[in-house]
């Protein structure tokens, strides 16, 4: 498959030598083996016009209520048929230049349905809007050079923002679609020199650097080792690779660091700093959000470091951890999240997941970790359903 996309309950996966469209129910992509079962549906492509070819760069830009949006470099493609054994589609609604070789497309529907289209950005760096009836040229790249110049991706944030890459540059355009579509701001304000100062301070260490921070592990123990002045040392095995370096004075802000540095404790004396009971990346993130106030959350990392800012006292790192992670809760993932959210004494994530599994226990009383749920907890969700 050379494209996919998601429209209500379906994952449409686009095959260009054969111009066939696997329909994949989503209930069959989130169950795995050996319980899914075989109910994909395969839908020949074909043009309502005879002359008209569809060839290989055709490719699915997304949905618009019931149907499917297609384009190539000729233009968009609007769904007039479908059956249960194939699907007709009209010619392009726009005619672009030959020259003119489409990189990337984002959907766009205009406020309440009123209208809806895409945008597409083309090797050139020229973005155009393309409507059921008319093109639009909304913005021309200065740049000459080709490598510089294509448009390799775009997305629409929550907020109706347009983002597009082009070359090494993240461009933006600010208003809702369907809005005038001629005025682009110009590139996206990149980090402050301080912001980007104290990052590379952070990951990298040098000048202006007084503490090394790492992960406190059980092997830890027997390896660290004092010098000539009883000052501890990291172990060797952790240098480089798993630590984090920052500034004594902007770690004071967490009453957690200030009390160790600035207290009667060996701690004020040392030049590398354990945290125990958390993960590099956890560290990584809390020790960056001290020195820029930006928080840099991943996936993976999300329940540890809400865990992290609970130990070091900065609540609202906690609260925007559990956000993040509670915007994730899904049938899949809402048992074990629930377990972390209990081991963690996570209230604000377990309260979320309680809900959620209450409203879905069918489904998240399969995952392993349902079972080594507390008796209170599992109390709390029967008791969550009956409300």
């Amino acid at each position: 498959w050379n494209t996919a996309a998601a429209l209500k309950d379906s994952i449409y996966l686009l095959d260009n030598e054969t111009l066939e469209l696997l329909i994949v129910p989503t209930q069959n992509i989130l169950v795995l083996p050996p319980h899914r079962t075989t109910v994909h549906t395969t839908k020949k492509l074909r043009a309502h016009i005879d002359s008209l070819d569809l060839g290989p760069n055709l490719k699915i830009a997304g949905g618009w209520h019931g149907d499917l949006m297609f384009y190539d470099q000729r233009g968009m493609y609007q769904v007039c048929f479908s059956s249960d054994t194939k699907i007709e589609l009209n010619a392009p609604s726009t005619d672009l230049s030959d020259d003119l070789e489409v990189t990337a497309v984002v959907p766009w529907v205009g406020e309440r349905g009123s209208a809806c289209g895409l945008f597409a950005g083309t090797s050139s760096g020229v973005v155009f809007s393309l409507g059921w009836k008319v093109s639009t040229r909304c913005w021309k790249s200065e740049t000459e050079a080709e490598s510089d110049s294509k448009i390799s991706a775009m997305v629409f944030m929550p907020c109706g923002t347009l983002l597009f890459c082009q070359g090494n540059q993240l461009k933006m355009r600010e208003g809702k679609p369907g809005d005038d579509l001629v005025f682009f701001s110009g590139d996206v304000p990149r980090l402050s020199p301080a912001v980007s100062t104290m990052r590379r301070l952070v990951l990298e260490g040098g000048e202006g650097a007084d503490i090394e921070l790492f992960v406190k592990t059980d092997e830890d123990a027997g390896g660290v080792q004092e010098d000539s002045e009883g000052i501890c040392e990291k172990p060797r095995e952790c240098i480089d690779s798993r630590s984090v370096h920052g500034m004594k004075l902007m770690l004071s802000s967490c009453d957690f660091f200030r009390s160790a540095f600035k207290g009667p404790f060996t701690e004020s004396k040392k030049t590398t700093f354990p945290i125990p009971d958390t993960t590099f990346e956890a560290l990584r993130c809390v020790i960056l959000f001290l020195h820029t106030d930006m928080v840099e959350l991943e996936e993976s990392c999300a329940l540890d470091v809400a865990a992290l800012a609970r130990f070091l006292g900065l609540s609202w790192l906690q609260r925007q951890a559990e956000r993040y992670a509670t915007q994730r809760i899904s049938v899949t993932t809402c048992a074990s999240l629930l377990l972390s959210a209990e081991q963690q004494s996570l209230t604000e994530l377990r309260k979320q997941c309680i809900i959620f599994a209450a409203k879905n226990t069918k489904e998240v009383h399969k995952a392993p970790e349902f079972r080594n749920l507390s008796k209170e907890t599992m109390f709390e969700i029967f008791q969550a359903q009956a409300l």
